[in-house]
């Protein structure tokens, strides 16, 4: 039995050493990519032509600023906005009347007395006010 006990421990230890697992190094740390900068496309402009109560406008659009300028959008659709919007009181009377290119106020904005006589003419372009109407 004793001359048996050596081999078997000699064979145990020689088992031993080659039967570990070799310690792995974790892999070289990268730096973490940014993920690409994504640019959303702004929907389509909504062309319309709404004639409404200031409430009823409330109800339909809402103002935003966007980049500096007040932009008005569809509340369902979150469109921008082009054509024109004229707002009346429950009469039917006129109180204003403003033009809109992709959500900004461009053209003429009129304002109505109450015998809806033009009592102020207001020009925008793309937002910004001016002296003069846009160039068509």
């Amino acid at each position: 039995m004793k001359k048996l006990a050596i081999p078997f421990t000699f064979l145990c230890l020689l088992s031993f050493s080659f039967g570990q697992v070799p310690i792995q190094q974790p892999p070289p740390t990268r730096p973490i990519p940014k993920p690409p900068t994504r640019v959303i496309a702004q929907p389509a402009a909504l062309k319309i032509t709404f004639i409404g109560t200031q409430e009823a406008v409330k109800k339909h659009f809402y103002t935003n600023l966007e980049q500096g300028i007040d932009t008005l959008r569809d509340i369902k659709t979150k469109k921008l906005i082009t054509g024109s919007i004229t707002v009346i009181e429950t009469n039917g009377k006129t109180i204003g009347t403003l033009n809109l290119l992709n959500g900004k106020m461009h053209g003429e904005e009129l304002v109505f007395d109450d015998n809806e006589k033009i009592v102020e003419i207001n020009y925008w372009i793309n937002g910004m006010p001016s002296k003069t109407p846009p160039p068509k």
